[in-house]
């Protein structure tokens, strides 16, 4: 008489841990879920939290020279009525192309000229001849030559 095999009697050592590890893992994934989901709960009720102050502030940040030109186009769509201050410093409007030119132009800026670390700016005679960096790790090691001494 044939008996019917436990269905994982043909599983081997190896794959028995594998399997357990996979579990385990996915276990591990579930909790991870869990507490970005606390996280993401958190940043919402900090938010809620915005006051008129902190919008003040936040449209002087980004407002006040050295202030990039993206942020007219901003300024032009909050002035039309499309989406408020609020919206921008809650992200409702984080995946608009002139606020991503924006921001990304504020951090370019601010880089470039040494706000972020408290220097003085350049003059736009230093400014212009300031050097791009290299886009991508190819461009910045051709430039290099390791071999000169």
């Amino acid at each position: 008489m044939i008996y019917p095999l436990h269905p994982d009697d043909w599983m081997t050592p190896e794959m028995t841990r594998a399997e357990n590890d996979l579990i385990e893992a996915s276990w591990e994934a579930q909790r991870e879920v869990e507490r970005t989901d606390d996280l993401i709960d958190d940043i919402n009720s900090q938010l809620a939290d915005v006051t008129g102050e902190d919008i003040e502030n936040f449209k002087k940040a980004v407002l006040t020279p050295p202030s990039p030109p993206e942020w007219n186009s901003v300024r032009t769509h909050i002035d039309n009525g499309e989406f408020s201050w609020r919206d921008l410093i809650e992200g409702k409007v984080s995946t608009h192309p002139d606020v991503i030119a924006a921001y990304e132009a504020t951090a370019a800026t601010r880089f470039v000229i040494g706000a972020n670390h408290g220097l003085e700016s350049p003059s736009p005679k230093e400014a212009a001849e300031l050097k791009e960096q290299p886009v991508t790790d190819d461009d910045y090691f051709e430039e290099q030559n390791f071999f000169d001494t």
